[in-house]
């Protein structure tokens, strides 16, 4: 029996002509605090344009918290600045974001995007219902992978999402704006050695950390470099010392200072530059760093409204290390369905097209065309309804052949070993990719832990079970502290 992914197919086909029917005109909208900076792209060949840049500033008490009246204002202001794309590209802050390092084993897609869930509901307290979710990184099915998990609340996606529609705007894309700026940026100058930006803005900043061509860290900074310049300054010292050391020679790697602010100044970016370590060089950035990007407005817009524009083009050049919550790796989804099963699969599809006809040619036809086609249905009637019901027995089916990770089973199979009563509880866990074992926890007699050690030997599902340690508490306390070695394996 043969077996093929059929959605697999049907998603890569989309994708090649999503790339091939991209659209021509783009609105970039960076979201900052109480402000949006939007600039109109357009696409002349290969190269984009920017027809005009403005920053929309939030009306008096409006925020995400009231989609609706924040986007019919950002219409009607693209509107009066003539704003003519219609399809729009967010940028949202990074103080939205939380972003956690996880090592994967090798396993596919789809068994990536289970296992950095369950990673989400650990790490950040919440049900991953509640949160919008990508990663940055390769996932490689034959080898370890080192990924870095990107989270927002929902709610902020969703509230975003709605306010820019309401303005008028379909949206295709929602990645981080300082990401996409610094991934254009970087492909311009030195990929090698330029590991760090820094994007300043007035009275906040933005960090980004590099590893190779992998984004590693995304984080916010509260503060005005030109107003509280010295702590400014401590606090990205302690933050790059957290990825680089003072080991390197001088110049080794560098940092990307993008001012975007107002009112720049050479003094407070020499001054930061003097109280980093000695191996990092400061490159700060230009216009010029955009020669071969988007053309942007003349004068100090230029570099001001430049990350909306970058927005546009980092979609453009989307690679595998894009991250885009709209359309979410984490999202993936595999049906393996048998290749004897797709002609019925085929059959309801041609029948529902000839109802379809059917409704056309009533409203089109003449009476005796119309009442000769309604006697071809009458006959496919029962070829439809047994198809409808091939269809439900497929969909209900394709579940049976996708792959599980190993690790679900073994949770499983160890929750079942414990019994319901509460006397025993597990209070860490660590597990190898081998699915060799520790559990320690706590019980409130002696019995319990060795009631727990004999089911995990008899079980036949579990190897090289022992005792790690097994001792009391305190004098006042009857609880006692254990700890259990062990092996999975899975059969019986």
């Amino acid at each position: 029996m043969q077996y093929f992914n059929i959605e697999r197919q049907i998603n890569c086909f989309t994708a090649g002509v999503g790339k091939f029917f991209k659209p021509g005109r783009f609105i970039g909208l960076a979201i900052e605090d109480n402000a949006i900076l939007a600039a109109d792209i357009r696409r002349d060949k290969e190269r984009l344009l920017v027809s005009r840049a403005k920053q929309f500033v939030f009306p008096e008490a409006g925020s995400f918290k009231d989609p609706e009246g924040l986007g019919k204002a950002l219409g009607r202001f693209l509107q009066e600045n003539r704003f003519a794309a219609k399809k729009a590209i967010i940028g949202i802050p990074a103080k939205w974001l939380m972003v956690r390092e996880k090592v994967i084993p090798a396993s596919t897609t789809a068994n990536i995007a289970g296992i950095l869930r369950i990673h989400a509901e650990r790490e950040f307290s919440l049900n991953p219902q509640e949160l919008a979710m990508d990663y940055a990184g390769p996932a490689a099915t034959d080898k370890s992978n080192r990924l870095f998990l990107m989270a927002m609340l929902r709610v902020n996606l969703d509230n975003a999402i709605l306010a820019v529609r309401w303005a008028g705007l379909d949206v295709i894309s929602v990645t981080p704006t300082s990401a996409a700026l610094f991934s254009q940026l970087r492909c311009r100058m030195m990929p090698e050695s330029l590991r760090y930006l820094l994007y300043l803005r007035k009275d906040y900043a933005e960090f980004i950390a590099v590893d190779g061509e992998q984004t590693i860290d995304i984080r916010h900074i509260q503060g005005d470099l030109k107003k509280e310049r010295g702590l400014f300054a401590a606090e990205m010292r302690r933050i790059i010392s957290g990825y680089s050391n003072n080991s390197g020679k001088v110049g080794s790697e560098q940092l990307l200072i993008w001012d975007a602010t107002s009112e720049p100044s050479m003094e407070d970016i020499k001054s930061l530059a003097g109280c980093l370590p000695d191996n990092m060089r400061v490159i700060e950035g230009s216009r010029r760093q955009l020669a071969e990007g988007p053309d942007l407005p003349e004068g100090g817009d230029a570099v001001r409204l430049a990350a909306p524009a970058m927005l546009a083009r980092a979609y453009r050049n989307a690679g595998p290390l894009y991250i885009d919550f709209l359309n979410s790796r984490m999202n993936v989804r595999t049906s393996i369905i048998k290749k004897s099963q797709v002609f019925w699969v085929s059959a309801a599809s041609f029948g529902m097209a000839i109802l379809l006809l059917v409704i056309f040619f009533i409203w089109r036809g003449d009476k005796k065309d119309v009442s000769e086609l309604r006697s071809k249905l009458e006959g496919m009637k029962e070829d439809i309804s047994e198809a409808k019901d091939m269809i439900g027995k497929v969909s209900m089916a394709g579940g049976w052949y996708s792959e599980r990770p190993m690790i679900l089973d073994c949770l499983k199979d160890l929750t079942s070993a414990f019994p319901e009563d509460g006397g025993i509880w597990v209070t860490s866990l660590a597990l190898t990719e081998e699915m060799a074992g520790v559990i320690s926890g706590r019980a409130t007699d002696e019995q319990s832990v060795i009631e727990i050690l004999d089911q995990l030997k008899g079980n036949g599902l579990f190897s090289n079970v022992r005792m790690i340690y097994f001792q009391n508490n305190g004098r006042n306390s009857e609880e006692v502290s254990f700890s259990i070695n062990f092996s999975y394996t899975g059969k019986e």
